[in-house]
């Protein structure tokens, strides 16, 4: 995925004032588009991960435990696989860690709302013509700082 620069943008649309900033805030606003149908398809799985989370660590305390208290007993077999349990949902849990995962995911779910609320309000400032060039430039600027944090998460290793 890559963005236009805001500087190719503005340059395109300088001289064209009040237009050239709808025209750059639209061509952002449909990268968005592009860009958080990917993010969708990604932080839906969070609470996919969360259920694993919980899940791993209940089944690995709880195996745990009864392993502990069959311990004393005289069934080797059953400790023994209970234990193994145990061992097996804790590597889940440490290796997988679906608790980070379901954290980054939705950190990107926060992040494309943030953007999605920080267009429309740039809607409202590049409308406004009594807003200055340069507060124009700057929300625009923002814009794109965020798209890009976007991307780059989009693109690290979940």
């Amino acid at each position: 995925m890559s963005l236009p620069s805001f500087d190719e943008l503005f340059k395109k649309f300088q001289g064209k004032s009040q237009q050239g900033y709808l025209q750059s805030l639209k061509k952002y606003e449909d990268e968005f588009q592009i860009i958080k149908q990917e993010a969708e398809s990604r932080y839906s799985h969070a609470q996919t991960w969360g259920q694993i989370h919980l899940w791993s660590g209940l089944i690995a305390t709880l195996s745990s435990f009864i392993s502990l208290t069959l311990t004393f007993s005289n069934n080797i077999f059953l400790t023994a696989l209970l234990s193994l349990i145990s061992a097996i949902s804790a590597a889940i849990i440490t290796f997988l860690n679906p608790s980070k995962r379901e954290t980054k995911l939705l950190e990107i779910k926060d992040l494309c709302d943030l953007i999605r609320l920080e267009i429309i309000s740039s809607q409202q400032v590049i409308a406004d013509s009594e807003t200055s060039d340069l507060s124009k430039q700057v929300v625009l600027e923002n814009l794109v700082g965020n798209l890009k944090k976007l991307t780059k998460r989009l693109n690290e290793r979940i």
